[in-house]
């Protein structure tokens, strides 16, 4: 997110505003996150800043409560596809059509769909390769197309309900 404003990614600004807001000595025995944490891991840098507003704001003993997707499962059904995951280096000087090449795990018969690009799956896939030193930053920005389907059909695609980029 190169264009991301300050207040997205710096310190956080408490002040009250009319019709609401958060001071910056309130205090919360619960903050929960619900389906949307995964947008605070588009870098380090923002996942920190969230991480820690989330602390300032919660009471002593407070509790974070999130949901999102387990990455355990969408893998699994990854490697279910079939597919060569092990990109090996001589399969990458034919770049011009691998790079326009995804890899989409479906469920809920069609309802919901995430699309990888083959250079995301890569990272992911390559991520266990032993190295000599450990780049945190390999956690964060892996990018998806998430789709969910409306209508009773979902595999005929009556409508996106949702189709966005997501981390």
């Amino acid at each position: 997110l190169l264009s991301e404003s300050e207040y997205e990614s710096g310190e956080p600004d408490f002040r009250k505003v009319r019709g609401g807001g958060i001071a910056q000595d309130d205090r919360f025995d619960v903050i929960s996150i619900q389906f949307a944490i995964h947008y605070m891991m588009s870098s380090r840098k923002r996942a920190r800043r969230f991480f820690q507003t989330c602390s300032e704001l919660l009471e002593v003993g407070g509790n974070l409560v999130a949901t999102t997707i387990d990455a355990r499962v969408v893998l699994d059904k990854m490697m279910d596809l079939g597919l060569d995951l092990h990109f090996h280096d001589e399969d990458d000087q034919d770049t011009n059509n691998k790079n326009d090449e995804t890899v989409s795990v479906t469920v809920g018969r069609g309802a919901c769909s995430l699309k990888f690009s083959r250079d995301m799956v890569k990272r992911v896939f390559k991520a266990h390769e032993q190295t000599d030193k450990f780049d945190a930053e390999d956690l964060f920005g892996l990018e998806y197309s998430f789709t969910l389907q409306e209508g009773s059909d979902h595999a005929a695609g009556v409508g996106d309900a949702v189709n966005l980029p997501e981390w």
